[in-house]
């Protein structure tokens, strides 16, 4: 696997249902560069952060980060301070993002 050129944050709370969709749309990206997934678990009691800690993929490594602070936008700063790379991109847990997606950011933000 290539080293990361950019990270995706996911904050998630209580996201178990719904992040599986999330993280299963990335592992469908059709182009774009290497990208590293963090989830950033904020606080959640239904099994979040070791269901994504479950996600493996050939295009991209998912870690998890524990951030007490509630709050989404605590969770996206702890997720943005954990990434390898300095070029991050937001989406949500319960989002799916298109086929394109990670291509067309990182293009933008270029």
């Amino acid at each position: 696997m290539e080293p990361a050129q950019i990270s995706v944050v996911i904050p998630a709370l209580n996201a178990s249902a719904t992040l599986p969709v999330q993280l299963k749309a990335l592992m469908s990206q059709t182009s774009g560069p290497p990208f590293e997934v963090i989830v950033v678990d904020n606080g959640s009691t239904d099994g979040t952060g070791d269901l994504a800690a479950t996600f493996e993929s050939a295009q991209f490594t998912v870690r998890v980060v524990p951030e007490e602070v509630r709050g989404i936008n605590s969770a996206r700063n702890a997720g943005a301070a954990a990434a390898s790379t300095g070029r991050v991109l937001l989406c949500d847990a319960d989002d799916e993002v298109w086929d394109g997606w990670v291509a067309a950011m990182s293009a933008a933000l270029t």
